[in-house]
């Protein structure tokens, strides 16, 4: 199995940006557990390598997690729209899969299993939340 070039890794945990919203000005910051560089890309055979954001988009920390969500989002597209990441002799688009975990731990360690259990899937980027990021990062780890 090959691993996705760590060019496009950097690309997706540098996303320390400004962003305007409105007259404000936030600082954009992405917390990451990504574990994309850990995990070979599973197959090839599929046309898409499939990275899950998941954080709170809802609830009381709906602003970190819809800035980190965005941000996420932002560099993907940019990869996307640049044809993608070469794999192999093949260029594949990444694939965004969304998990709100509502900013509460036991819904971060149920997205965490879901999310562990996907065959499929070849990263992580989130959460915000160090609860939970702890509960959700225990599915991947056993």
């Amino acid at each position: 199995m090959e691993r996705v070039p760590s060019k496009y890794l950097e690309r997706i945990v540098s996303i320390n940006r400004m962003i305007i919203i409105g007259e404000y000005h936030m600082k954009k910051t992405l917390i990451a557990t990504l574990l994309l560089g850990m995990f070979a890309v599973p197959s090839f055979a599929a046309d898409a390598i499939k990275i899950a954001i998941t954080g709170p988009f809802s609830g009381g920390s709906a602003p970190m997690g819809i800035s980190m969500r965005d941000g996420a989002k932002l560099a993907i597209s940019e990869i996307n729209a640049a044809g993608g990441i070469s794999v192999g002799s093949k260029k594949m688009k990444i694939e965004i899969i969304e998990r709100d975990d509502e900013g509460k731990n036991e819904r971060g360690a149920l997205i965490g299993q879901e999310l562990a259990s996907m065959g499929d899937l070849s990263g992580v980027i989130g959460t915000v939340n160090t609860g939970g990021r702890a509960r959700g990062r225990q599915a991947f780890a056993g």
